[in-house]
């Protein structure tokens, strides 16, 4: 299914809207929108990275959701299970917002981290991300080479409504906030732009050096993902 066929819908309104399956192409007003309903991922996803499938046996809401699973691994070992979408960060708003419910069934081991949650540009790959922590989730900023966490654990096995917001600059008047069912965070006065983002991740992305103690299976949910570049909430 995916955007085979009637359901590959854009709105002719100054939004570049694109749909899946189980979203009515008049009920999406915003740059993206993905509710992971159907057989398969809408294709402005691409090939995802890793093992990464559309899960009819948990779902936020409707029948299923997007399911990534990576495997136990030893440390100092690259995990990846992701989607990709390269359109959407290039249309160039000066704000991006993202809302997304994900469930965790659980959180890396101790010492371990990685984006659940990526933007970058294309030139240095430099990121804005939500790292996850064994303890809490956090903002990560490339520009800056700094992080903050919101020191709030992580509930596993229950859907969190998580609010990304991105003012992009070139200069040192951007800012990173995190929001939704977490712990809030702002990363404020920081070069979050330049050269131009080009693509936003979504799922388990854990490099290497940021797995430094053995890694068991890590499995996470994402459903109902919004992205705009205006303001969103855990209700829209």
């Amino acid at each position: 299914m995916g955007f085979d066929g009637p359901a590959d819908a854009r709105i002719d309104d100054g939004i570049d809207a694109r749909i899946d399956d189980g979203i009515d192409a008049t009920a999406c007003a915003y740059q993206l929108c993905d509710d992971f309903e159907g057989d398969a991922l809408a294709s402005v996803w691409g090939a995802p990275t890793g093992t990464v499938a559309v899960d009819s046996s948990v779902s936020h809401s409707g029948v299923s959701s997007v399911h990534f699973h990576t495997p136990a691994v030893g440390s100092n070992t690259d995990l990846r299970a992701s989607i990709t979408d390269t359109s959407v960060i290039a249309l160039g708003s000066a704000e991006l917002h993202v809302r997304m419910f994900m469930r965790f069934a659980g959180v890396p081991a101790t010492n371990n981290e990685g984006p659940i949650l990526s933007t970058a540009e294309s030139v240095t790959d430099f990121e804005n991300s939500i790292i996850l922590r064994p303890a809490e989730l956090a903002l990560y900023n490339q520009w800056n080479d700094s992080s903050t966490g919101n020191a709030m654990p992580v509930p596993t096995d229950t859907w969190l409504c998580v609010l990304l917001t991105l003012d992009r600059s070139t200069t040192t008047s951007g800012a990173l906030a995190l929001g939704g069912d977490v712990a809030p965070i702002t990363m404020p006065n920081i070069q979050t732009d330049g050269p131009p983002l080009t693509w936003l991740s979504f799922g388990i992305i854990m490099y290497a050096a940021r797995v430094q103690a053995n890694q068991p299976a890590l499995d996470v949910w994402m459903d109902d993902l919004l992205v705009a570049d205006t303001e969103l909430s855990c209700s829209d």
